[in-house]
């Protein structure tokens, strides 16, 4: 684990199951961290930290406190994200394979995906304590084009697949 100081950003960096658990402690919420080329590793952040950005990784185990942006995970492939606490938004962008576990201090978090595959979202379930829902973030969408009317224009409409739905 590296710190670099003029980017306030920890950087993790091609670790693995070997390394054990690597353990990053954030104290100051102006800094970031990055995990890169990663394989089979798990890391634990602790405190709260600007961003976590999580690029071209595989099988990687992670968990965190609190993030006061984003999670993003990129280029990634079968990763398990575990927030203890809150992050106003994950973004998963070509990664294939991604759970992401939340507490219920985090129901808010607003996903945003793009060239993603096997997204799943488990999260406490308020009507039976102790009991969780996993639920998958929709891949497939069924797209129309809505017709003007008087003085409206033509435009796209986007809609989930009813696949989700059955």
């Amino acid at each position: 684990v590296a710190f670099q100081r003029h980017g306030f950003r920890w950087a993790v960096e091609a670790q693995t199951a070997e390394d054990g658990v690597v353990a990053v402690s954030v104290a100051d919420p102006k800094h970031s961290v990055a995990v890169y080329g990663c394989f089979q590793a798990t890391i634990d952040v602790k405190g709260k930290a600007k961003g976590i950005t999580l690029d071209s990784c595989e099988q990687v185990t992670i968990y965190l406190d609190t993030v006061l942006s984003s999670v993003e995970l990129v280029n990634c492939k079968r990763m398990k994200v575990h927030i203890r606490g809150v992050s106003p938004s994950v973004a998963i962008d070509k990664t294939d394979g991604c759970g992401v576990f939340l507490t219920e201090e985090g129901l808010a978090t607003v996903f945003t995906t793009a060239k993603s595959s096997e997204m799943n979202v488990t999260f406490p379930d308020p009507a039976h304590p102790g009991e969780v829902i996993e639920s998958p973030i929709p891949e497939q969408y069924v797209h129309k084009v809505v017709a003007g009317g008087p003085g409206v224009t033509p435009h796209m409409s986007a809609e989930v697949s009813d696949l989700y739905f059955h």
